[in-house]
C-alpha cells in the first residue's frame, strides 16, 4: 500500500505460514525509514475505543530519536488531544469531540545546553493509506518539552480514519531530514 504522497506504508505483519496480514494491534510502535525521501517514521497504531470515551488524552508507547553522539537514545512520546468543546466538565474528551483532535510529540528526557531541533510532520490514517501529512514543523526541544502542529492545521477528525475491522488508527509522526 501507499499513502497519497506515494511514500511506501509497511504492511500489516503476516502470520508465520504466509496467511492473511494479521489485524493492527492498538497501543504498538511500527518504525520505518524510507531510504528513498530520507524520511524516518514512527507509526503509533490507536485503539479507536478511546474516541468514544471520556478520556482527555491517549499516548504512545516511548520510542527513541538521536541527537548526536552526547544524547544517542532520547525517549519520545506521541499524545492525542480532544477538540475543546466547551469548558464545562467533561468538554475536552474524545466523546464530545466526535473523535476531533490534535497530536503532540513530547521529549520526555531534560536537554541541556545542546540544539536538539526536531523537524517534523504528522500524518493520520488506517493500515491501508494516510492522509497527507501535514507540517512539517521545527522545534527545538531543549526549550521546550512538548510541539504540535501550527494551530491552523493541527486539528484531525481521528474518527474518519478508523478502521473498522480492528478498530484502530494510525499516526505516523514523519521525522524530515
Amino acid at each position: 500500500p501507499r499513502s497519497r504522497g506515494g511514500e511506501p506504508v509497511p504492511a500489516s505483519n503476516e502470520t508465520s505460514r504466509g496467511g492473511p496480514p494479521a489485524l493492527p494491534q492498538p497501543q504498538t510502535l511500527t518504525r520505518a525509514f524510507s531510504v528513498t525521501s530520507g524520511f524516518y517514521r514512527v507509526y503509533w497504531t490507536v485503539d479507536a475505543r478511546k474516541l468514544r470515551a471520556n478520556d482527555k488524552q491517549a499516548v504512545s508507547p516511548p520510542f527513541q530519536l538521536s541527537f548526536g553522539d552526547h544524547f544517542p537514545n532520547v525517549a519520545f512520546k506521541m499524545m492525542i488531544y480532544p477538540k475543546i468543546v466547551n469548558d464545562s466538565k467533561g468538554g475536552a474528551s474524545f466523546k464530545k469531540a466526535r473523535g476531533r483532535g490534535f497530536v503532540q510529540l513530547k521529549c520526555e528526557a531534560e536537554l541541556f545546553d545542546v540544539a536538539a531541533p526536531v523537524n517534523f510532520r504528522i500524518a493520520i490514517g488506517s493500515k491501508e493509506t494516510l492522509q497527507e501529512p501535514r507540517g512539517p514543523v521545527c522545534h527545538n526541544f531543549s526549550a521546550s518539552a512538548v510541539c504540535g502542529l501550527r494551530k491552523e492545521e493541527e486539528e484531525w477528525d481521528f474518527a474518519a480514519v478508523v478502521d473498522q475491522e480492528s478498530m484502530t488508527f494510525v499516526v505516523c509522526l514523519e521525522i524530515v531530514k
